[in-house]
């Protein structure tokens, strides 16, 4: 008992009921997870926010740097959310369109949606696709040319203040910027 779907080859493929429920629980997982973290930031207001004491002069803007699709999720959806509700204006520049899997249209799409709901519109968000920056576990990024493009963005747009998944990006990367 399952839904026949097409597969890349053309031929129907099965999607059993256990496969589309797996499915639904865990995209119901998810959006309860971004509810809930959204919740939490609705909740406490400026008390445990970790910006709270830092003061942005007019014209500030922030810059968070990825390296892929869903990562604005995973390390920036609580500030890009303080962010949105203090109405300073951030970008989101990210360095790769995630086409590991040969998903990347998909993943950028997903990424745009991710930013809509987080407050931060399409027009301020750059997906890069650098022949030079593979979306691959087994290339390592030349740090020289991710800060050249950094430098650049900041540069366009007048950036103040940059935070980036320093799991992805060490801070040395962003003090080549200096």
């Amino acid at each position: 008992c399952g839904c026949a779907v097409p597969t890349p080859g053309g031929r129907p493929g099965v999607v059993t009921m256990e496969t589309l429920g797996l499915c639904l629980l865990a995209a119901s997982i998810c959006g309860c997870y971004f509810l809930w973290i959204r919740n939490i930031y609705r909740k406490i207001g400026g008390g445990a926010d970790p910006a709270a004491g830092l003061r942005f002069g007019p014209g500030a803007r922030a810059l968070l740097v990825t390296a892929h699709p869903d990562d604005e999720s995973l390390f920036f959806a609580p500030a890009l959310l303080r962010l949105a509700a203090r109405g300073l204006p951030a970008r989101l520049l990210c360095l790769s369109t995630g086409n590991f899997h040969k998903q990347g249209e998909v993943r950028k799409k997903e990424l745009l949606q991710s930013c809509a709901v987080l407050g931060l519109p399409s027009s301020h968000v750059t997906i890069l696709d650098h022949r030079d920056l593979p979306d691959d576990p087994g290339v390592q990024w030349d740090p020289e040319l991710v800060a050249t493009l950094i430098l650049k963005h900041i540069q366009i747009h007048h950036i103040s203040l940059v935070s980036s998944n320093t799991a992805v990006f060490p801070p040395a990367i962003l003090l080549q910027l200096i």
